[in-house]
């Protein structure tokens, strides 16, 4: 019996050796390949970014063919408007300084009414609180512990009087 326990321990420590040692190949195996997977993913990346980067450098060509074909030939134009780019970006560039010119001087009219503005705003807070008071006071009613009444005397206009 007990050779065969003895059989039977060296044969399991030569499996849990032979499990061990192919676990290990698997985890190496795993991290390789995942390795190789993110580098795939990093040069994938990169073909794509440099594509839309030949994009952008063939169209800028292809601009700058144009411009000079503008330029240099007097019966070629961009647009209707525009002889080339250049006049084209000019112009765009001259229609944002005129809006921004616009926006300042709204800008400096703004700051120079500012007080005239606040003033105003502190007018109709002013008028709202006491629009508020002639509310309540028509809705409690003439004999409300209000600091006025709606005079119904008053003919043609509508009268507020305040109490002493």
């Amino acid at each position: 019996m007990q050779d065969i326990e003895s059989v039977h321990t060296e044969k399991k420590k030569a499996y849990d050796n032979v499990v061990m040692s192919l676990d290990q190949e698997k985890g190496r195996m795993e991290g390789d390949a995942k390795q190789v997977f993110n580098d795939y993913v990093e040069d994938e990346r990169k073909f794509h970014q440099n594509n839309i980067q030949t994009e952008i450098y063939d169209a800028f060509l292809k601009r700058i063919g144009n411009e000079a074909k503008f330029l240099n030939q007097p019966d070629k134009r961009l647009t209707n408007e525009f002889k080339s780019y250049s006049e084209f970006f000019n112009a765009k560039l001259r229609q944002q300084e005129n809006i921004v010119k616009d926006l300042k001087a709204h800008q400096k009219h703004i700051k120079d009414n500012s007080e005239n503005y606040s003033e105003q705003m502190s007018l109709f807070r002013n008028l709202k609180q006491i629009l508020e008071v002639k509310r309540r006071t028509v809705k409690e009613g003439p004999d409300g512990d209000l600091v006025g009444y709606q005079d119904t005397n008053a003919q043609g206009f509508d009268r507020f009087v305040v109490r002493d």
